[in-house]
C-alpha cells in the first residue's frame, strides 16, 4: 500500500474519532475539505518541477479559498462553540445558586447567571 493511501486512512480515523469523543459530525466534514485541500497541496508541491505549467490564478485561487475557510471557522464557527460552552457553563453555575422559586432567588440566578457568562467569554478569548 502507498504510504500516501496510509496516511489518508490514519488521518480519517483520526478524524472519525474525535468527531465522536467531541459528539460533533460537522468535524467529519470540515476535517474532510480540509484532507481534499492537503492532498491537493501535496500534489501542487509534486508538481512544483512544472510551475511554469500551472496558472499563478489556481494558486491565487487555494491561497484565497484557504484563507476564507480560515476567516470563516475564525469569526463564525469559533464564537459560536464559545457561546454554546459558556452558556452551559453558566447554566451549571445558576442552577447552584439557589432553589427556591422567590423573587431574591430569581434575581441572584440571573445575576450569577451573566456573571459566569461573562466570566467565560473572557477566559475563552471573546
Amino acid at each position: 500500500m502507498n504510504i500516501t493511501v496510509s496516511l489518508i486512512i490514519f488521518y480519517l480515523i483520526i478524524l472519525t474519532i474525535t468527531a465522536f469523543v467531541y459528539g460533533n459530525v460537522l468535524i467529519i466534514l470540515y476535517g474532510c475539505i480540509l484532507l481534499v485541500l492537503i492532498i491537493s497541496l501535496f500534489r501542487i508541491g509534486k508538481m512544483f518541477v512544472y510551475i511554469k505549467k500551472i496558472k499563478k490564478q489556481i494558486l491565487i485561487g487555494v491561497t484565497i479559498l484557504l484563507a476564507l475557510v480560515f476567516l470563516f471557522y475564525w469569526f463564525q464557527w469559533r464564537p459560536i462553540s464559545i457561546k454554546k460552552y459558556c452558556n452551559e457553563v453558566a447554566i451549571t453555575a445558576m442552577k447552584k445558586e439557589c432553589h427556591s422559586d422567590s423573587d431574591s432567588c430569581r434575581e441572584s440566578r440571573e445575576r450569577e447567571y451573566d456573571n459566569s457568562y461573562q466570566r467565560c467569554i473572557r477566559e475563552e478569548g471573546l
